[in-house]
């Protein structure tokens, strides 16, 4: 009884340390992964920006982020500064928008809508981050991106 009671329980540990491997292996690395609503998203664009999810341009010290899927999400940082957090809120100018079908939503101030810049190399066409936010509509309409990474070569 207590030998089957041991089996059971290496089982399901190793079948926990399985799925912690597998997200990391198809989910970090070379790839954009986020939750929308609490459900996983892997967006999966890649005829827009060359084959690639995201678009990065930076212009005039401020860094657009463009990831395309089912939605297309749009970060703005104004006046970048290198790696590091940014937040998303009107007294900033940071943005943060969605455009899902013709429904645009907006970053909503004072809540948790930012993105963390992990590496932006330019030479290389290679930027990480992870990313946040709670939008709303015009309708009062919500969505929440939530546990959003992003490890990838851009587009030129």
């Amino acid at each position: 009884m207590k030998n089957t009671f041991l089996f059971c329980l290496a089982l399901l540990f190793s079948l926990g340390f399985q799925n912690c491997v597998r997200e990391y292996n198809e989910f970090g690395e070379d790839s954009v992964f986020y939750y929308l609503n609490g459900t996983p998203v892997v967006p999966t664009c890649h005829t827009l920006f060359n084959n690639h999810p995201i678009n990065v341009e930076l212009t005039n010290n401020d860094l657009n982020v463009h990831i395309c899927g089912d939605i297309n999400i749009n970060y703005t940082i104004k006046h970048y500064q290198g790696k590091g957090l940014y937040e998303m809120n009107s007294a900033n100018q940071n943005t943060c928008t969605i455009q899902e079908n013709t429904t645009q939503y907006h970053a909503i101030d004072n809540h948790k809508t930012f993105m963390r810049v992990l590496e932006l190399d330019t030479i290389a066409k290679h930027f990480s981050a992870v990313f946040e936010a709670d939008l709303v509509d015009d309708t009062n309409h919500y969505l929440k991106i939530t546990k959003g990474r992003m490890d990838v070569k851009y587009a030129d």
